[in-house]
């Protein structure tokens, strides 16, 4: 065994790692590296199941079980990208800092239906979405940094979200 410690300077503490890998085969730098995506693919696979239900399982057949971990798989890829682009469209650098990937993937999954509501909107249906559209992007923004500085309640979502069958109007 090899106990490798690695200072992280820019956030000033030291990493250690216990170890197999040999001096020969692993530098210290690898081993960081190494170990930091292992521990970011280790997150990866808890958010996976915690937020995209790869762990459930539905059937014990090959097709349906590759059918969901694509189907997580391809979630987390259109989460990750929305969240990207929520991050960048904050114009003040501190508030960018707020955003927490975790948050983000929590709030998405829980108000997947309402965005998928204004997707079928937008396609099928002729009225302006643009005021339902402001408030579930500022309703996102707003849940998912890691201090939500205003409450959004439900019911304020759903009186801008719930459309007239008759006539179209919000």
């Amino acid at each position: 065994m090899r106990v490798v410690c690695f200072w992280n300077a820019e956030k000033s503490i030291w990493h250690t790692y216990m170890t197999n890998l040999s001096v020969e085969s692993f530098s210290t730098e690898e081993i960081y590296l190494l170990y930091k995506f292992r521990w970011e693919i280790e997150m990866i696979s808890k958010e996976l199941k915690r937020d995209f239900e790869l762990g459930k399982r539905y059937s014990s057949r090959d097709p349906v079980v590759k059918i969901n971990v694509y189907t997580a798989l391809i979630r987390m890829t259109i989460s990750r990208q929305l969240y990207k682009k929520m991050v960048l469209s904050e114009e003040i650098e501190s508030e960018r800092e707020k955003f927490s990937p975790k948050m983000w993937s929590m709030v998405l999954v829980e108000n997947l239906t309402m965005f998928f509501n204004l997707i079928r909107d937008e396609i099928f249906c002729s009225y302006d979405l643009s005021e339902r559209i402001e408030l579930l992007f500022r309703t996102l923004r707003s849940q998912s940094k890691r201090i939500v500085t205003s409450a959004i309640t439900h019911s304020k979502i759903l009186k801008y979200l719930v459309v007239s069958p008759q006539n179209g109007e919000k």
